[in-house]
């Protein structure tokens, strides 16, 4: 006759009842990224995950909490980011499946992780550069950055009260696309475009009239190469000139557009450069 390891069984109903019983009850509403993420960010994006998990893996290339976040990462749909130069921290939100109810095996102190709750019963998980929360089975919020990022408490604050912001409509449509059926290209609206500029061309101080930048980024086919367009409009003619040449010496895509415009089309980067551009716009 088979022997039944009882005190094992135990433990593991146990177990189970316990994080049935004692999880936190998920956060339920209507999920809106920008709106959490909030009006004021420098440069905003929204990254597919599947196409692109090679490249957000070399953007978490040295990050200390970097197999904390590919935990969470493997799990999800879409990352929406926020970077707010000033407190040099990111705001992330992102849609997937995840393991609500063991949060506190994933996030444990034991790894350095702090937990705390919200005054509406939502946990989160602090640690010295990284603070994180799964509210619900479906979403996950990150903030990421220097000891002056946003208080978490502030930030989950804005799943019931999320913040207005008004981009481009075609930006606003990726960021809200269906997880049913996500985009495959990721879309960055960078409302900070003398920064972005200092960045790509290593002038500082340009102090060129200019609006919002918004590129979109595809992924080629069979390979790690993307494809990129962009498109700024100037205040006036000689600053959209001046752009146009600054950005023909250091990008390989077709300068174009008229007056006021600047449009840059059939760029290509490496997945290693696209990270590294990426990772230098928030180290600074």
């Amino acid at each position: 006759m088979k022997k039944h390891n009882f005190p094992r069984l135990f433990f593991l109903l146990f177990s189970v009842l316990f994080f049935s019983s004692c999880a936190t009850k998920a956060w339920k509403g209507t999920f809106n990224p920008l709106g959490l993420i909030g009006p004021d960010a420098d440069m905003y994006m929204y990254i597919p995950v599947a196409p692109n998990k090679a490249l957000l893996y070399e953007i978490l290339e040295g990050n200390n909490n970097a197999k904390d976040i590919k935990k969470v990462l493997n799990r999800t749909k879409a990352v929406y980011a926020g970077f707010f130069i000033e407190s040099n921290e990111f705001r992330i939100c992102s849609s997937g499946g995840y393991p609500f109810s063991l949060t506190n095996m994933l996030f444990p102190k034991s790894k350095g992780w702090k937990p705390g709750k919200t005054a509406k019963g939502i946990r989160y998980y602090q640690s010295g550069y990284m603070d994180i929360s799964i509210p619900s089975g479906n979403t996950a919020c990150v903030v990421l950055g220097s000891t002056a990022r946003q208080d978490m408490n502030d930030f989950l604050a804005k799943l019931d009260n999320p913040q207005p912001v008004s981009l481009s409509s075609r930006f606003e449509a990726l960021m809200n696309a269906s997880d049913a059926a996500p985009k495959k290209n990721i879309g960055v609206f960078i409302t900070n475009s003398q920064y972005f500029l200092a960045k790509v061309t290593g002038i500082a101080n340009l102090d060129l009239p200019l609006g919002a930048i918004e590129m979109h980024v595809i992924k080629k086919e069979k390979t790690n190469d993307y494809t990129y367009s962009l498109s700024v409009e100037a205040d006036n003619n000689r600053a959209a000139f001046a752009v146009r040449f600054l950005l023909a010496k250091v990008l390989n895509g077709k300068i174009g557009g008229t007056g006021n415009s600047i449009t840059v089309e059939d760029g290509t980067i490496p997945s290693e450069k696209l990270a590294a551009l990426i990772k230098t716009l928030y180290l600074h």
